[in-house]
C-alpha cells in the first residue's frame, strides 16, 4: 500500500497530464491569421452573412485578433531555437532603444527593454 504522499503525488501528476492534454495548441496547431478573417467573416456562430454582428467581429479580428496572434505567433517562431531568440532579443532591444530615444515614442518603450538600462549606463 502505498502512502498518502504518493497517492496525493500520483494524482497531481494524471490531473496535469490530463489538463495539458485537454489544451488544444498541445496537439493542434494554431489557427492561422486568414482563418481569423475567415471566422469573423463567414464563421458559423452566426446565421447572418453581413449586420452589425459581422462588422464587430471583423472589427475586432483586425483590431484585436490578429495584431495580438501575430506577435504570439512571432515570439513562438522566435524562442523555437536558440538563435533566433539571440537575433529577436538584438532586434527587439536595438529597436527600443531607438525609439526609446525619440520624444514621444519614448513614452510607450519600458526602460527594460533598452540595451542601456542592462549595461547600467
Amino acid at each position: 500500500m502505498s502512502s498518502l504522499h504518493e497517492r496525493v503525488h500520483t494524482g497531481i501528476q494524471r490531473a496535469g497530464r490530463e489538463f495539458v492534454s485537454e489544451l488544444r495548441f498541445v496537439r493542434e496547431r494554431p489557427n492561422s491569421l486568414l482563418d481569423h478573417i475567415a471566422y469573423a467573416r463567414h464563421g458559423e456562430w452566426s446565421t447572418r452573412t453581413d449586420g452589425w454582428q459581422r462588422r464587430v467581429a471583423l472589427a475586432w479580428a483586425y483590431t484585436a485578433a490578429i495584431p495580438i496572434s501575430t506577435v504570439a505567433y512571432l515570439s513562438v517562431w522566435a524562442v523555437a531555437r536558440p538563435g533566433r531568440a539571440a537575433a529577436a532579443l538584438a532586434a527587439v532591444s536595438t529597436t527600443a532603444t531607438a525609439l526609446n530615444g525619440l520624444p514621444v515614442l519614448g513614452w510607450f518603450v519600458p526602460d527594460w527593454l533598452t540595451i542601456p538600462y542592462w549595461l547600467g549606463l
